[in-house]
């Protein structure tokens, strides 16, 4: 069946996993490579090289975990893939299946799991308009749905930090619990917790002491990076700032600085073969910036 109407729908899958979130249960309704239901990513994203190397794109997390993974790959791996392989098999033995359905959240719903509709068609028409409207140009950038979403909630205002989380009755204080120094709004938690301003201050990112989540596509370019999209550059550091914090809230997990910068330059590789094939060296530039402010 054809049309402009299944055009459209195919083309707002990537969107509609992006903004979702699965809580896994029997498995059989959530993407395996596609869905996020491990972390803030999906395997697809975090594990590009050895997802290149998949025969199977559309299978469930169900058909994974019962059948295994191998058998859903081309026979020869390479070395990188054959590491995540070994990677994801780890993770993949610490799910556990159970008789109930999979559940699937979105910052786009209320307590009760009614869609919040106007939130939601205000991202879908950002993601449709033109680039210089609304300052929407990071639909266009060369990073995933997931990144892209993320920037619509912090230039939006609707990111999940505490002050938000607070307004909705959802916690009963603002602290930030990265450094309990502050309350934790979106400028506190991407600019000025002194984690985030050290990172900054090391990749050479001057920022002003009045710069707010709306300028996040408008900092200041250090000379040591190229202008071909920096806006990618300043969502992935956005990101894993991101991730740390959560990390730090919902897992307990400690990241130093040099951890950090590390990730940073996994993600600089993996998001390399999103780039044109005329900027592919983009990418190496970015990865010397974050080994310099090791």
């Amino acid at each position: 069946m054809a049309g402009a109407h299944w055009e459209v729908m195919r083309d707002m899958l990537p969107l509609y996993q992006a903004i979702t979130s699965v809580s896994i249960g029997n498995g059989k309704a959530t993407a395996f490579w596609h869905d996020v239901w491990l972390g803030e990513e999906s395997i697809a994203e975090k594990f590009q090289a050895l997802y290149s190397h998949c025969k199977e794109p559309k299978q469930s997390v169900h058909t994974v975990i019962s059948g295994g993974l191998r058998q859903l790959l081309v026979p020869r791996l390479t070395a990188v893939a054959a590491r995540e392989l070994q990677e994801v098999n780890g993770i993949l033995s610490g799910v556990a299946l159970t008789d109930a359905e999979d559940r699937r959240s979105t910052p786009f719903a209320v307590a009760d799991g009614a869609l919040i509709t106007s939130g939601l068609y205000k991202m879908i028409k950002s993601s449709r308009d033109q680039p210089q409207q609304m300052d929407n140009s990071f639909w266009r950038s060369c990073a995933p749905p997931r990144i892209q979403f993320f920037a619509w909630l912090v230039l939006h205002g609707r990111l999940q930090c505490k002050t938000n989380l607070f307004k909705k009755k959802i916690v009963d204080n603002v602290t930030c619990e990265v450094c309990g120094g502050a309350p934790e709004t979106t400028e506190h938690l991407l600019f000025f917790c002194p984690f985030s301003a050290t990172v900054w201050q090391r990749l050479g990112v001057q920022l002003g002491e009045d710069v707010t989540a709306r300028d996040l596509l408008h900092l200041q370019r250090p000379e040591s990076l190229p202008p071909a999209h920096f806006d990618t550059f300043v969502l992935l550091c956005c990101w894993q700032l991101w991730k740390r914090r959560n990390g730090i809230v919902f897992r307990q997990e400690s990241m130093s600085l040099l951890q950090f910068m590390q990730n940073c330059k996994l993600d600089a590789r993996a998001w390399s073969c999103r780039l044109p094939r005329r900027d592919m060296s983009v990418s190496d530039l970015w990865c010397s910036a974050f080994s310099l402010a090791m």
